[in-house]
Order: structure tokens, then C-alpha cells, then sequence
């Protein structure tokens, strides 16, 4: 009987370390170039955010939302598939879309949409750093 309290204590101390332990991703922060993304297709920012967290890059969500745009399917249909391990020309051939195009301008949007976001960043920091100096009394 003391051999199962014991194993029963160490389990219970394993389980508890384990719980405090374990890392998870905290899905509250929100990426900038997911919002613009989401924004510039008009999806949903929470559903891009999780496909992001799940692993899936910002190239392949903007080919996929690019897909979804032209071929009036919605983008859980796309992600069903590619969750099948179903390559992303596939899918484009299967909507009769000329996948080259796809990749050529889902470049082109990452391109503009970056140096959107660069431009934003860049802005709020240098606004910081302006307002943090403080100015030296002059001397008379």
C-alpha cells in the first residue's frame, strides 16, 4: 500500500511540474504582416492568425487567399486540402488557375505589403525614440 502512495505522490508531483512546465504559444500577439494580409483579402484575422501559429508562412497563406479570391471558394476548403499534405499547384490546377501566376503575384503582394509594414514600424519606433530624449536645460 505505501509503494502505491508513493508512486501515486511522484505522479501527481510529475503531472503538476509537467503542467507548470509546458510552454504554449501565446496566440494574443498579433503579427503585423498577418493584418495586412488579412486585411488586403479581406479574411478573417483570427483564422490567418491560427493557420499562422499551425505553422503555414506568410507565402503560402497569401498564394492560398489569392486562390480562395479567384476561384470564389472559401479559404477552409484550401486549407483542407493543404492540410492533406496536397501541394499548393495542385489545388490551383484543381480551380483551373494558372498556379505561375499565383506565385508571381502572391510575390509581388508579400513585396508591397512588407515595406508597408516596415514603413509602420519603422515610424512607431522613431516616434519613441523622440518622445524618451529628454531635452538639456539651456544654459544663461
Amino acid at each position: 500500500m505505501l509503494k502505491y502512495k508513493i508512486a501515486l505522490f511522484f505522479l501527481i508531483q510529475t503531472l503538476f511540474i509537467g503542467i507548470i512546465t509546458a510552454q504554449v504559444k501565446d496566440e494574443s500577439l498579433k503579427d503585423p504582416l498577418i493584418e495586412k494580409i488579412s486585411f488586403s483579402f479581406k479574411q478573417d484575422s483570427e483564422k490567418l492568425h491560427s493557420l499562422w501559429y499551425r505553422g503555414y508562412g506568410y507565402m503560402e497563406l497569401i498564394k492560398l487567399c489569392l486562390i480562395s479570391q479567384k476561384s470564389f471558394t472559401r479559404i477552409d476548403e484550401l486549407t483542407t486540402l493543404r492540410d492533406k499534405n496536397e501541394k499548393i499547384s495542385k489545388i490551383a490546377e484543381k480551380y483551373k488557375l494558372n498556379y505561375r501566376a499565383i506565385y508571381k503575384e502572391s510575390y509581388e503582394i508579400k513585396n508591397s505589403l512588407e515595406k508597408d509594414t516596415t514603413s509602420f514600424i519603422q515610424l512607431n519606433s522613431t516616434e519613441t525614440i523622440k518622445t524618451d530624449k529628454k531635452e538639456e536645460p539651456s544654459k544663461k
